[in-house]
């Protein structure tokens, strides 16, 4: 069997004794997009506090449910059924539902 042969999904070459290195740095890739990711939701989260509170002091109603479906039918759109999952859990992660 060769030594430097194509990943099933990815095409990438595997070269076994070059694997460690190689899935590290893609795990500090990993790394790195999740942390931009993390700061992306702390962003849309403060964002999404000061629409509440504009809407509250109006005396309109904290969420909209029409804008809600929107976000829900983008991200599932994008990222296929799960996307509905994660529009989801963004979303209650904007209504303060930190869990923290």
């Amino acid at each position: 069997m060769p030594s430097n042969t194509a990943g099933p999904r990815t095409g990438v070459p595997v070269d076994a004794p070059d694997a460690d290195a190689a899935i590290l740095q893609r795990r500090a890739r990993i790394d790195e997009i999740d942390g931009r990711l993390i700061a992306l939701i702390e962003q849309r989260v403060a964002v999404s506090a000061e629409i509440q509170e504009i809407r509250k002091a109006a005396g309109g109603p904290q969420l909209a449910v029409a804008r809600e479906a929107q976000i829900i039918d983008r991200y599932r759109a994008s990222l296929g059924r799960l996307g509905t999952e994660v529009a989801m859990l963004v979303l209650r992660l904007s209504r303060g539902g930190t869990g923290k």
